[in-house]
């Protein structure tokens, strides 16, 4: 994978700090982790980048990927004797999938007009909304991850 993005263990880094937040709020919240999955995610997105040919240092692109292959195969799951009393962990797979994108851009971003991005919480309430219920694809996510990393 170009720019030897270490996405896997980002993704540790966020399900850790997730599930610590959650926490931090009074809540009790057990994050559980399909391990095979995982490794699948990784065969996926090692596979898209190179069919997708994206071989420069992007680092936009691969935060797309990554996010868009950890959504679509879910390795995630709240433990149900612990979960909190509202549906976000519904949707623990697509946040911690946006959240890993963004900490692929503000690691790895280059010196090619990329910045380092952060997601304010109406456009995550609506990004997490459209990645659970409508089709998206790495491409979709690609764009959006390069929209928010590109100053022009």
């Amino acid at each position: 994978m170009s720019l030897n993005v270490k996405w896997m263990e980002l993704f540790y880094e966020v399900v850790e700090e997730t599930e610590r937040l959650f926490v931090a709020r009074g809540n009790q919240l057990t994050i559980c982790i399909q391990k095979p999955i995982v490794e699948e995610t990784g065969w996926r997105i090692k596979h898209n980048v190179e069919r997708e040919g994206i071989t420069q240092g992007n680092a936009a692109k691969i935060a797309g990927v990554t996010a868009f292959w950890i959504r679509k195969l879910k390795p995630l799951y709240v433990e149900p004797s612990v979960r909190p009393p509202y549906k976000t962990y519904n949707f623990i797979n697509e946040l911690v999938s946006l959240q890993v994108g963004v900490a692929i851009c503000n690691r790895y971003f280059s010196d090619e007009g990329l910045r380092g991005i952060r997601i304010n919480q109406r456009v995550l309430h609506d990004w997490l909304t459209s990645f659970r219920y409508h089709s998206h694809s790495p491409n979709s996510s690609i764009i959006s991850f390069e929209m928010m990393a590109c100053e022009n």
